[in-house]
């Protein structure tokens, strides 16, 4: 693992150089769209100039659709300037983060009575886990050929909360 500084563009190509792959998410929680974007294409732009052989990226499900949500949108004007530079890569679709619903504080994600209206009586949520998700990038890298130039969608399969269970409950 390497350090490195997404907002200084001209310090990535060096520490990627002789890098096989990378493995890229950026988060717009901490900044704002307009730098997730900018970092997201910085980081591809270094890798295509270190010729990196494969570069992973943490995207949502549905960023493809252009779908008028900002954080979704911006992924997938990352994933376009992807294939565009021609960096060899496979994309990671992540459905809502599980531990969105164990955050606390400032990271407390989840109003449980807007997630409540917004996913109406009985609608099933699809989830991933962050740990299933640094699972399935190490298999990515583990296995090239089999998910170069691939977009996969990824939830889990355990048991989905519907928010009939979460009504009442407020974080």
């Amino acid at each position: 693992m390497i350090y490195g500084d997404l907002d200084k563009p001209e310090t990535l190509t060096p520490i990627l150089k002789g890098a096989y792959g990378v493995y890229s998410v950026q988060n717009n929680w901490t900044s704002s769209i307009k730098v997730e974007i900018a970092q997201g294409k910085a980081l591809t732009d270094a890798a295509k100039a270190a010729k990196v052989q494969h570069f992973v990226y943490s995207s949502v499900g549905g960023a493809e659709r252009q779908t008028g949500i900002p954080h979704f949108d911006s992924k997938g004007e990352i994933e376009r300037h992807i294939i565009k530079i021609g960096l060899p890569y496979t994309f990671i679709r992540p459905a809502y983060f599980i531990e969105n619903f164990l955050a606390t504080g400032s990271f407390a994600f989840v109003n449980w009575s807007l997630l409540s209206w917004a996913l109406k009586k009985n609608r099933k949520l699809q989830t991933a886990a962050v740990d299933d998700i640094r699972a399935f990038a190490a298999l990515v890298f583990s296995q090239p050929k089999r998910y170069l130039a691939q977009a996969v969608e990824l939830a889990g399969y355990g048991k989905t909360i519907s928010t009939t269970d979460y009504q009442y409950r407020a974080i």
